[in-house]
């Protein structure tokens, strides 16, 4: 993963170069300019907010598409609410750094494998979708997959739990008909022992796969 730094403080830059793993391509910039000159493009761009006589957040709002995500790293934690975006994907306050950052970057890396594409197999051609589009499958007269915008392809030559085995731990079985994207579940009927998908559709959770469905939705849920 290629990784940007937008620092101004040496000392904290340091701290952050420490901490990443190695198989991470840093490139640490002291000023924006020094960013914007770059050639390349980048993954993740960990951005302080106070950045001299410079604010991290109005040059984003400038500049939305020199990377792909976006953490803050910053001591100002009350400025948090005015970070939010659709590629910001966290706030690690500087007091924690050791403690938030690496897990925050893996949250990252996985994000980036969600958004890989997957092939599907349709009955005249072979079609590749983002893992981050695709709703569910379902089996009902055949296997199916729904995606977030609405689209209903059929599949043929794939069983549910060969599709199972080719995906991230983000899709879940939660009864012998349907795998779901988990990052695409709204919330969990505990009472009726339901999932309830962002496009409205409830699927009942089985007994048997109840409690591991519970347990994934409240790790998914603590870890944002």
């Amino acid at each position: 993963m290629r990784i940007a730094v937008l620092e101004d403080s040496l000392i904290q830059q340091e701290r952050i170069r420490n901490l990443l793993d190695l198989s991470h391509r840093l490139c640490f910039f002291c000023t924006v300019e020094e960013y914007m000159e770059s050639n390349f493009y980048y993954d993740l761009l960990l951005l302080d907010i106070e950045l001299g006589s410079q604010n991290g957040i109005e040059f984003i709002k400038k500049h939305p598409d020199k990377q792909r995500f976006i953490v803050y790293v910053s001591s100002h934690s009350e400025t948090m609410a005015d970070t939010f975006d659709t590629n910001v994907l966290g706030f690690v306050t500087k007091n924690r750094i050791e403690e938030a950052l690496v897990k925050k970057v893996n949250q990252v890396e996985q994000r980036i494998h969600q958004l890989e594409k997957i092939a599907l197999n349709l009955p005249y051609e072979t079609r590749y979708v983002y893992r981050d589009d695709i709703l569910y499958f379902q089996i009902d007269n055949g296997i199916f997959v729904l995606l977030k915008d609405g689209t209903k392809l059929s599949l043929v030559n794939e069983t549910l739990k060969e599709i199972e085995a080719t995906l991230s731990d983000s899709f879940v079985r939660v009864n012998n008909n349907v795998l779901i994207n988990f990052s695409k579940a709204d919330y969990l009927d505990v009472k009726n022992h339901k999932i309830i998908m962002l496009d409205g559709t409830i699927i009942s959770v089985s007994v048997r796969r109840w409690k591991k469905v519970k347990e994934h939705y409240i790790q998914m849920r603590t870890s944002i």
